[in-house]
């Protein structure tokens, strides 16, 4: 599933776009010009998306919670946002 917004500022439009493929084709059509911040999963056939001009890729944070998720579980004693000290 891709998603997407654009449109002028008081008539936003967000475009749902989905394909059962996860080949680099399918978003490379889907931002063949586009210029901005681009967020995917870390799937190697999207390095070629953010190494495009103008595209600046930005981690999943989907992914990037599974790996507090899963040091919590190691520390189950610690309170969600206190300090650990070294």
């Amino acid at each position: 599933m891709w998603v997407q917004t654009g449109g002028p500022p008081n008539q936003p439009v967000i475009l749902f776009d989905y394909s059962t493929s996860r080949a680099q084709e399918v978003p490379s059509r889907l931002i063949e010009s586009y210029r901005g911040y681009l967020t995917t999963d870390d799937d190697a056939g999207y390095n070629a998306l953010g190494a495009q001009s103008g595209v600046e890729r930005m981690g999943c944070w989907a992914h990037a919670r599974r790996n507090f998720v899963e040091a919590q579980k190691c520390s189950p004693n610690v309170r969600p946002g206190a300090r650990i000290s070294r």
